[in-house]
């Protein structure tokens, strides 16, 4: 129960820190909160972050300044960072069961659009 209260609290603070008002978000996003939800979530602080996170922070603040953020802090791009990160490794997860599937080691463009469709339902 915890987890699903933090991982609500961090969902609507993704919301205001990209900028989308609630009546577009969604219209825009239908799907989001029931993926956002799904994801693993393990949110550290800025001091104490983890030396494993893959994307660094001034791609995640280039990103949220395109949505229309005038200010991004860092705590927030690790947070993106982390939320963006495992998004990626489920589809990652399910691409790779496709491939195999299909008989093949390599992973295609059409596995991760096809990955992305099965995650998203």
């Amino acid at each position: 129960m915890k987890l699903q209260v933090e991982q609500n609290q961090h969902f609507f603070r993704l919301k205001a820190i990209i900028g989308v008002e609630s009546e577009n978000w969604n219209r825009i996003c239908p799907n989001m909160r029931k993926l956002f939800m799904s994801i693993p979530l393990k949110l550290s602080k800025v001091r104490n972050m983890p030396k494993e996170l893959e994307l660094p922070n001034a791609p995640m603040a280039r990103l949220m300044k395109a949505a229309g953020a005038e200010r991004v802090s860092d705590e927030a791009c690790v947070a993106l960072s982390e939320v963006l990160e495992n998004y990626a490794l489920k589809i990652s997860q399910e691409a790779t069961v496709l491939a195999k599937h299909a008989g093949r080691k390599t992973i295609k463009a059409e596995d991760i659009a096809l990955a992305v469709q099965r995650i998203s339902k």
